[in-house]
């Protein structure tokens, strides 16, 4: 079990190694995820050395990723919080599904700063996997709890309009609208207004065509959730 000295000896020599010298320093590194067994002071630091250096020992990288999940999920708050600054930073298309799944969870906290933390990672793997993020987000809308659903639209309404167009595609929006059904049904009267809003936001929907489909879609749904029509004309003007 590594000490608070032995971890910080072993972010100093992997901090100063040269690239060529570092296969003799992987010992350094096990040492730090070992940190894991250790007290609170000893898992919060290997939380935030073990994605400091975890792209250069490519061999360790599962194992490293593992830690940092179990780390994610620590009894102890601090532990979790750094454990989560750092999870973004394993964001490869083999790791951003397991990592999406780990946030979703988290929309169901109480701890405000988790679910900040939860938020800002979520926004981080939207720019690198924008279609795979919002199927998992849509998902935890369609059949999460209340206070999951509620947080998922709030996000999608705050940060969809962030993206840059490289990000939020035709594709990406298209996924959005094919979806759009499913969700609200499952969704209440102020959720659901919340999301056409969402809906109507998208470039794709600033034509005739687009205002069109929008249209039939609230038309379609608007009765059997007693929603006011006055109102939805408005909001999709």
């Amino acid at each position: 079990m590594a000490s608070m000295g032995e971890l910080y000896r072993n972010n100093w020599i992997l901090t100063n190694a040269k690239e060529e010298d570092l296969t003799k320093h992987k010992c350094s590194y096990l040492a730090i995820l070992d940190g894991i067994n250790g007290g609170l002071m000893e898992r919060k630091l290997a939380a935030r050395l073990i994605p400091k250096f975890y792209k250069l020992f490519p061999d360790l990288s599962a194992a490293a990723f593992r830690t940092q999940l179990y780390l994610c999920n620590d009894i102890d708050t601090s532990v979790r919080h750094q454990a989560l600054r750092g999870l973004t930073l394993f964001a490869t298309e083999e790791n951003l599904p397991c990592i999406a799944d780990v946030l979703m969870k988290l929309l169901k906290t109480d701890n405000m700063p988790e679910l900040d933390l939860a938020n800002n990672a979520l926004l981080h793997i939207l720019k690198i996997d924008a279609k795979g993020t919002l199927r998992k987000l849509i998902y935890q809308i369609r059949t999460g709890k209340d206070i999951v659903r509620e947080r998922a639209i709030n996000f999608l309404s705050l940060k969809l309009k962030t993206l840059p167009e490289e990000v939020m595609t035709k594709k990406v929006e298209k996924l959005i609208l094919s979806k759009s059904k499913k969700v609200l049904k499952k969704v209440n009267g102020d959720q659901y207004l919340q999301f056409i809003k969402i809906l109507s936001s998208f470039k794709s929907m600033q034509n005739d065509s687009g205002r069109q489909l929008l249209i039939d879609l609230v038309s379609k749904l608007h009765e059997s959730l007693n929603l006011d029509v006055d109102y939805i004309d408005h909001l999709i003007e």
